[in-house]
Parts: structure tokens; sequence; C-alpha cells
């Protein structure tokens, strides 16, 4: 699928959003802030697991005993994509403390 505007991303990832519930945490609009900026990645938006800090997103480990916990730091290869011109703008799901391969066991 070619996507040619920022609505035909944000449409794609609704519509399957509600379909597998693959995001703890998703603000679409953070792309959108750095949209225009003169970089590699301008603006793309992509996903972190949420066993990955971003600073400003929680980091749950998908675990419901750190559920409120929010990353105090933004890890390395997040660090690389931003400085790159990407935006962060979810957290996805995964088996609780990564303890598995198929997000079937997240406590959250």
């Amino acid at each position: 699928m070619s996507f040619n505007a920022p609505q035909d991303y944000l449409s794609y990832v609704t519509q399957w959003e509600e379909k597998i519930g693959a995001f703890i945490e998703f603000d679409p609009h953070r792309a959108e802030s750095r949209a225009g900026a003169a970089s590699t990645l301008n603006g793309l938006p992509f996903a972190v697991k949420d066993n990955i800090a971003v600073k400003g997103f929680s980091l749950s480990c998908g675990s419901k005993l750190l559920a409120q916990l929010k990353a105090p730091y933004t890890a390395t290869a997040v660090e690389k994509l931003l400085a790159a011109g990407a935006e962060p703008v979810g957290k996805t799901n995964l088996d609780e403390f990564g303890m598995g391969s198929s997000t079937d066991n997240s406590g959250l």
C-alpha cells in the first residue's frame, strides 16, 4: 500500500488498531509537528515497543505493575531516529516484560 498523505496513514492505522489493538499509547499528531523539517526522515511516524524508553511516553513493558510509569529519558536508538527527523507516535504492546513473542500474554 502506498501512502500519499498523513491522512492515509492515520486512516490505515485507525482501521487496523480497531481490529488488533497493537498500541498501548497512540498520538498521531506528534508526527505532524515535524513534518516540514528538512532532514532524512522528515516527520516519518514510527511506533516503539513499550519496553524501549521514549521520554514523555509510557514505559509499562506490558505490565500492570508499571502501568503508570513514564520514561524519564529516551533510548539511544530512538534518539538516532529523532535526529534523522522521524517522530514516535506511540508505544506498542508486548508480552509482559518481553517474556514471549505473540503479545498473547500482555498484562495490559
